[in-house]
Formats: structure tokens, sequence, C-alpha cells
């Protein structure tokens, strides 16, 4: 087995276990996916992040990892724009002009223009263009809207601890374990 693939199945075991944990909720249909590809652009963020130290500190261990980082940095932004998407269909209605309507919103916007560029550059083309040192400054953006992302997050969660929900009160677990993966 390549080393690069116990990655793979781990995080198909994290969104596996996001979508079932999301699933217990009788909520509609759009709000369920809605939060669940906002958690999971959130967690493959996460594990990118995530593997530039395993690799620095255990390059024996998790130095295949490096390779495959790319890969999921794009993952998280396409689930990023499928939760955009649906944040603008279903809570705005196609209302740009909502879209600035809370704050978390307003940390929302410029965490995915970062992001956006930061995928549009993340191209060996981009890396010969704009020469290693250049396209190195744009990729380290990604820890400002790390930073901004985890605002938004914060301010948009149903709650840490504990989700009302369904008339009970139930213990969030995903938000709970995405912030203590946020964290490391």
């Amino acid at each position: 087995m390549q080393k690069g693939s116990l990655l793979f199945w781990l995080i198909m075991i994290g969104i596996v276990l996001l979508s079932v944990y999301e699933s217990f909720f009788t909520l509609s249909t759009s709000v369920v996916f809605t939060r669940l590809f906002a958690l999971i652009a959130f967690f493959l963020l996460c594990v990118a992040l995530a593997i530039g130290p395993l690799v620095t500190f255990w390059p024996t261990v998790f130095g295949a990892w490096m390779e495959p980082r790319r890969a999921v940095g794009l993952s998280a932004f396409i689930f990023m724009l499928a939760y955009y998407f649906l944040v603008i269909v279903n809570r705005f209605d196609f209302d740009f002009s909502m879209v600035f309507s809370d704050i978390q919103y307003w940390i929302a916007v410029p965490a995915m223009a970062i992001f956006g560029l930061l995928a549009f550059t993340s191209t060996d083309f981009a890396v010969r263009k704009l020469g290693f040192g250049n396209w190195k400054k744009i990729q380290r953006l990604v820890y400002g809207a790390f930073i901004l992302t985890l605002g938004h997050f914060y301010l948009s969660q149903t709650g840490v601890i504990v989700i009302l929900a369904n008339g009970g009160a139930f213990l969030n677990l995903a938000e709970a374990g995405l912030w203590v993966m946020a964290c490391m």
C-alpha cells in the first residue's frame, strides 16, 4: 500500500463520519448540504495545513503526503465553492446585496477571494510564471485566509458543544472535533 493512500483513506473516513453525523438531524435538505459542504471544506483545509508540519517534523513517516497536499487543498476549495453557492441560493436567494448583511459574511468574502487566488495559482504553470519566491509569498496567504475562516466558522456555528435541534439538545461532535483539529 502506498503511503499517500493512507491519507486518502483518512480523508474519506473523515468525510463519511461528517456525512453520517449530519444525517442524524432532521433539518431541510438544503441546510444539511450547506452545513455538510462547509464542514467538509473546513476539514480538508485543516488536513491540508496539517500536512506541512507533519512532513517537517516526521519526514520519513509523512513525506509521501506532501505530493497530494495540493489536491487536498483544491478539494477544500471545491467544497468551499459548493458551500458558497448553496448559501447564495438558499439563504440569500441570489440577492448579493444581502451577502454583506452580517459580520460573518464580511469575513467570509475576503477569505473566499484569497482561496480563489490560491487555487488559481496552485499550478506548475503559475510557479514557473511567478517564480518560486513570489509564488510562495502568495501561497502563504493561506494562513490569513485560515484565520478569516476560523472567524466565519465561529460566528456561523450552531453551537460548539451543544446543538439545539429537533426539540432536544445534542452534543455537537462535528464542530467540536473540527475546532480541536483547527487548534492543533
